[in-house]
């Protein structure tokens, strides 16, 4: 009886083990992925599109050349 019951206790130490490092694993890829997307999204708010330095058609008084 006392074996059973030892068998028992280190399959359910081994399942939680398994839980554990399940969880350790998702956890750290999700916070891999959150901050890749917050880098990307900082990134993506510092790139600043050029703008043209000279309007192709200008306004001379008033009127588009």
């Amino acid at each position: 009886h006392a074996d059973t019951a030892i068998a028992e206790l280190d399959k359910e130490i081994e399942s939680l083990l398994f839980e554990t490092r399940v969880r350790r694993e998702v956890v750290s890829e999700t916070v891999t992925v959150l901050l890749q997307r917050a880098a990307a999204r900082r990134q993506s708010a510092l790139d600043i599109p050029q703008a043209s330095p000279r309007d192709p058609r200008p306004l001379s008084h008033g009127r588009v050349q």
